[in-house]
């Protein structure tokens, strides 16, 4: 509203908000079949636990000898469940309980900042974060504010400790007269070269606005891409 595109941040806030819900939409449904496999395998090796150990436990006493380990190990684990049974409970109720709430689990701080340094999602975690900030940045140009202002906003923005933690670094760099590629030397895992080189060629060329929506694109792209790959 102060920087007299209001229009275009709508819209960019709707297009965000469809990412979101499409992403929500394809993770749920990638996430039902290895959550029923889990609930499935854990069920298996509870009733093995109850049921089939304790039958062959007093054959195991009889024949005297050492066991190995595995089997040391369920005999273990079925007389704590016996024990404790409340405990199998808990065992089957954790991963459903984690299925119905994990927005709200994941989208907490350790979380996010797990989720960019695991192999299986880095890769989505930090394309869907470097296309809002491409995004913002887009939007913030547009609107004549200020390069280091932008980082500052950025770094306000962010819910990842570790995005946050490089935001306030490179707008310190900023500062100090670096420019934004030396800046982003310290930060090669979070801001990719195709992010930090669109920017500078928009830098050069009087075009960040431009620049930064081409970013903002393309990994919008990445984004559903990968998400419909998990599927």
């Amino acid at each position: 509203q102060s920087g007299g595109y209001l229009d275009k941040a709508l819209a960019s806030l709707a297009r965000e908000a469809e990412l979101s819900h499409d992403i929500n939409k394809k993770l749920n449904g990638a996430m039902i079949y290895p959550t029923s496999i889990i609930i499935v395998a854990i069920v298996a090796v509870l009733v093995f636990a109850f049921k089939v150990i304790p039958n062959f436990k007093p054959l195991y006493s009889a024949i005297g000898m050492g066991l190995p380990f595995p089997t040391r190990v369920m005999l273990g684990l079925s007389e704590v469940l016996t024990k404790y049974p409340f405990l199998a409970v808990l065992v089957v109720a954790a991963p459903i309980f984690v299925f119905v709430r994990k927005r709200q689990i994941f989208t907490q701080p350790f979380w996010q900042t797990l989720f960019v340094s695991m192999p299986m999602v880095k890769g989505l975690a930090i394309s869907l974060y470097l296309s809002r900030y491409a995004r913002m940045i887009s939007q913030l140009t547009a609107a004549s504010i200020p390069f280091p202002t932008q980082v500052a906003m950025l770094r306000e923005s962010s819910i990842v400790p570790a995005y946050r933690r490089a935001w306030e670094t490179v707008a310190k760099d900023l500062g100090q007269g670096m420019g934004f590629t030396a800046a982003r030397e310290k930060h090669k895992k979070l801001l990719s070269p195709l992010f930090v080189g669109n920017i500078r060629v928009g830098e050069l060329s009087g075009t960040i606005a431009e620049s930064a929506g081409f970013v903002a694109d393309f990994y919008e792209g990445e984004v559903r891409d990968l998400v419909k790959n998990m599927n």
